[in-house]
């Protein structure tokens, strides 16, 4: 599945980038080790399915406690998934904490409880300082804004 992900030939991210396209993904290998590690032990087997995949320009990490997520899951939809539960996104929580401890790459922690626009400014800053081509008069990013 992440494999696909990344080298499908006509829809994967590395074709798009190829091709000039900017690409946001909302998951990619922090969430597969923050889903998919159970125990201590599942983790190297969990990241040898992630090598070689390039890491991101930039991530935006949304930080929600588990009780507002569930909060808010309730309040949306009715049913839901196999890990929208305390105990999955408790343990998700905790693998993410640690995954971003030894995180290298440019990164954006923010507070998800925070207004939909003060979360869009601190992500347009956030990148619009770490890339020449955004913010400028001709970015599509800077006519969205």
């Amino acid at each position: 599945d992440r494999f696909d992900h990344l080298y499908n030939p006509t829809l994967g991210i590395l074709k798009f980038l190829r091709d000039g396209i900017d690409v946001i993904s909302r998951r990619y290998v922090l969430s597969s080790l923050a889903y998919n590690v159970e125990s201590i032990e599942d983790e190297p087997f969990i990241r040898g399915l992630n090598v070689g995949f390039p890491d991101p320009d930039y991530l935006i990490f949304l930080d929600c406690p588990v009780s507002v997520s569930i909060e808010r899951m309730s309040a949306s939809r009715p049913n839901r998934d196999t890990y929208e539960n305390r105990t999955h996104l408790t343990r998700a929580s905790s693998n993410y904490e640690h995954a971003l401890s030894i995180y290298t790459s440019p990164l954006l922690r923010i507070d998800a409880r925070l207004p939909k626009q003060q979360i869009e400014k601190a992500v347009f800053t956030f990148i619009s300082e770490r890339d020449e081509h955004i913010g400028h008069s001709d970015s599509k990013l800077s006519k969205q804004t």
